[in-house]
């Protein structure tokens, strides 16, 4: 009955929505990776308002920045070709003042004897500090290898069901939604990807490997599914347009039946508690069952789809490696032949049996 229909599926939203509050109100970030961060930071040079106020405008996305030959220091190289970030970069030149000049010279043009009487105060100096133009990369532009990333920044690891996974909701987003998933450098290793409404295009992190492809890419998905029409997106507060995604990503993580990532969760607690701070000041925004319905709404609507995506995608696996079998046992019973008999058609004589000693 659509009574007893209705009041399942209400059931079913409440459980949900109680699932979700509580994994985003019992995430805890680990205080181990809060250190590992701050000692990983303490590496890198800490730059003035200004220049941080010049590479935020340059990348909004960079993590941890240093020049040439900081990082050249740590260990690692700047990938070739990379552009680097400009910042303004302080020298100061001390001068002396020289009777003979006239004027202030730069010390490093004075003679032995006026330097002397410079270090023993007998002479007036002063110091200026110029600014030139100098370049900066962020760390996703080096040679440094994601292991060396601080936990925090994980890039995930590589697992064959994940990847499997990762590729059937390619093909749905793009067969289903029309939406390209392509993968990309995004000069950063705290962006893991974006969703770009007005192009439906969807853009992963090239530096991520198969567990944290697949927990950004639902997430996308999410937004790709519930935020696809650019004017409404304007119009809607990035709070809530980032919960929505967010809970859509975990329900099909979880229908999946795959772990939520510690980025994802840490992602979505935050949100969900922005999203209670703007209701508890007032600000206009629907409730957050509201918005927890919304997502699910959307979610049922997909996910038999992109179920029929996947089934597709691990026959299509199975076939591949049926075929490699029966393409490398047949290498391997060739190699153990003593004869091969081939058959060649001609025209339409009768098929030769040709026999070649190995």
């Amino acid at each position: 009955m659509p009574y007893e229909k209705s009041k399942i599926q209400q059931e079913k939203l409440d459980t949900m929505t109680k699932r979700l509050k509580n994994l985003a109100e019992s995430y805890q970030e680990s205080p181990e990776n809060i250190i590992e961060v701050l000692k990983f930071k303490a590496k890198f040079h800490e730059y003035s308002y200004r220049n941080n106020a010049l590479i935020f405008k340059q990348n909004k996305f960079a993590t941890f920045v240093a020049g040439f030959d900081r990082f050249k220091k740590m260990g690692y190289s700047v990938l070739k070709g990379e552009k680097g970030m400009n910042i303004f970069c302080p020298c100061r030149v001390d001068y002396v003042f020289s009777n003979e000049a006239g004027d202030y010279i730069p010390i490093s043009k004075a003679s032995p004897a006026l330097v002397q009487l410079a270090k023993h105060n007998m002479v007036e100096t002063k110091t200026v500090t110029y600014y030139k133009v100098g370049t900066v990369f962020d760390i996703s532009q080096t040679t440094c290898p994601p292991s060396d990333y601080p936990k925090y920044y994980s890039m995930g690891y590589e697992n064959s069901n994940k990847s499997m996974l990762y590729e059937a909701i390619k093909k749905f987003a793009k067969e289903k939604l029309k939406c390209s998933v392509e993968e990309a450098d995004v000069k950063s290793i705290s962006r893991r990807g974006y969703y770009i409404s007005g192009e439906n295009k969807i853009v992963i992190n090239m530096l991520l490997r198969d567990s944290e492809k697949l927990s950004t890419l639902t997430h996308e998905l999410g937004h790709a599914i519930l935020h696809n029409d650019p004017k409404i997106v304007e119009k809607t507060d990035i709070i809530q347009v980032e919960f929505e995604a967010d809970c859509l990503g975990i329900m099909l993580t979880n229908h999946l039946g795959e772990e939520i990532e510690d980025g994802r969760l840490r992602h979505f607690s935050d949100y969900y508690q922005s999203y209670k701070n703007r209701l508890e000041n007032d600000v206009e925004l629907p409730p957050l069952e509201q918005a927890v319905e919304n997502a699910y709404t959307h979610f049922k609507n997909v996910v038999d789809s992109i179920d029929e995506a996947i089934q597709t995608q691990e026959i299509q696996l199975q076939t591949n490696l049926l075929y490699n079998n029966q393409f490398s046992n047949s290498i391997h019973e060739l190699e153990n032949a003593d004869t091969i008999t081939v058959d060649i058609e001609l025209n339409n004589s009768e098929a030769m049996n040709l026999d070649f000693n190995m």
